[in-house]
Parts: C-alpha cells; sequence; structure tokens
C-alpha cells in the first residue's frame, strides 16, 4: 500500500469540501421554488410559536417579494464628487475632442503671430536697409 502524504489528502480534501459547497449553492438558487415553500413553512412556524398573528397571503407575499429582488444587484447612490468623476470618465471624448480644438486654435494664433512677427521684421529690415542707402 502506498503512503499518501498528508499535506495531500487535506489538500484533495479541501477542494472536494469546496466543490460539494459550490453545488450546494448552486442547487439552493436552482430550486427556488421549494426554497420559497420551505421560507414560507419556517416564517409561518415562528410566528406561531409567539403568537403572532399573520395571514398566509401576507408571508406568500413577503417571501415572493423578498425572493424577486434577492439576485438583483442595487447600485449605491453616489455622492457628488463620484458622480461629477463617472460624468468625467464617461464623456471623456468630448473632452479630449475639446482639447484637440483649444490645442489647434492655439496653435493657429501662434503661427499667425509669428507670420505677422516676420513680416514685420521683413518689413523693418526694408526699411533699414533703404535708409542706410546712399
Amino acid at each position: 500500500m502506498s503512503k499518501v502524504l498528508l499535506s495531500e489528502q487535506l489538500g484533495a480534501m479541501a477542494r472536494v469540501d469546496q466543490l460539494r459547497q459550490h453545488q450546494n449553492e448552486v442547487d439552493e438558487y436552482l430550486s427556488l421554488p421549494q426554497r420559497r415553500v420551505e421560507v414560507a413553512a419556517r416564517i409561518r412556524e415562528y410566528y406561531q410559536n409567539n403568537g403572532v398573528q399573520f395571514t398566509d397571503a401576507q408571508i406568500d407575499q413577503g417571501v415572493r417579494e423578498f425572493f424577486a429582488g434577492r439576485l438583483v444587484f442595487e447600485a449605491p447612490p453616489l455622492g457628488p464628487l463620484a458622480r461629477l468623476w463617472s460624468k468625467v470618465l464617461l464623456n471623456r471624448s468630448k473632452g479630449i475632442r475639446l482639447l484637440q480644438y483649444l490645442a489647434i486654435a492655439a496653435l493657429a494664433v501662434q503661427c499667425t503671430r509669428v507670420v505677422l512677427q516676420d513680416s514685420q521684421h521683413k518689413q523693418a529690415t526694408q526699411s533699414v536697409s533703404e535708409a542706410v542707402k546712399p
């Protein structure tokens, strides 16, 4: 008979337990009608043992509403800073486009300045050269 290391056995058992637990959770979610009946019965039993007045319609409605919203994601409300940041991130392509237009406008203004300064420089050089000529 071969020797099995305790660490191997424990590791394999842990994995088997994980798989079993996962299967139990899947079975629980897949057997929703049965789960509703079990929860409703347990609530009825609790209320009867504690002398609480109830109707079957109330329990059925409460159980149905609980299971209807059980696996639904509800996003938490955003604060003002988080809301602003999300809008900025969602509309970043518009912001980038705006920055591109601003860069193009700045380049056009700068190019215009350079062209005007160059023509002024040429005129000044020409007037100086005409003034220096005998």
